[in-house]
């Protein structure tokens, strides 16, 4: 399925208000490209390494919005150009042009995980859920675990560093503080090799759902590990 591309270019200063009139006219999703500075907020919510590079600021703002090939797009950009001209008498709204391309519709929800796969650390065998474990791989250790919004997919040299540690230091006795546990694997980790009890933390309440959900596909029982969230 095609759709049609539209690319609003106006100020990044009154890109919120102009995506409110857009909605006005039945623009009900807009894709907003700025280079407005990251908030400490958006900070904290992002589980990089290292911040990405982000241009100096040029208070030019991009709004995408789509519309079926089916839809009457004349009538559509009619209204969207009246209503923008009415806010121009009282706002400036930069350049103000739109441009339109075509678009394929594709499954972004799913369309990552081509590029994530099956993967070793040492002889643990991390698997996402929509591959299947290979037959000569049955018999090793297995972490089923999904890239999510919290962090650790087992990818990262720290990550791995710490499973190399554990896999030497773990004993039946073992009770494990996992410090910003994220998805839980390294909890997971140690309780898979025998640990008796972990306690993860974390300040990111997407950690609960993701470790919920990783100890259900590992199949940890529950009372094995629990998630303390920390607020600040």
């Amino acid at each position: 399925m095609k759709w049609n591309k539209f690319t609003l270019k106006t100020r990044s200063e009154v890109e919120d208000i102009v995506i409110s009139t857009l909605a006005d006219v039945g623009i009900e999703g807009v894709e907003i490209q700025d280079k407005q500075p990251l908030t400490e907020s958006d900070k904290q919510q992002m589980f990089v390494d290292i911040m990405p590079d982000i241009p100096d600021d040029d208070g030019i703002a991009y709004l995408n919005f789509y519309l079926d090939v089916d839809e009457d797009k004349e009538k559509v950009l009619a209204d969207v150009r009246a209503a923008l001209a009415e806010m121009q008498e009282f706002l400036d709204l930069g350049e103000c042009t739109i441009t339109e391309s075509e678009t394929e519709d594709k499954d972004w929800i799913n369309n990552w995980k081509q590029y994530f796969h099956q993967f070793y650390v040492d002889d643990i065998l991390i698997v996402p859920s929509w591959e299947e474990v290979k037959a000569e791989d049955k018999d090793k250790m297995i972490l089923h675990i999904d890239p999510g919004t919290a962090f650790g997919t087992g990818m990262h040299e720290t990550t791995q560093l710490v499973i190399r540690q554990l896999k030497k230091y773990v004993t039946p006795d073992t009770e494990m503080l996992d410090v910003g546990t994220g998805s839980g694997i390294l909890g997971i980790v140690a309780l898979k090799l025998g640990a008796k009890h972990v306690l993860g933390t974390d300040l990111d309440p997407c950690a609960v759902p993701a470790v919920a959900e990783n100890k259900e596909a590992n199949q940890i029982v529950d009372e094995t590990f629990d998630l303390s969230l920390i607020h600040i």
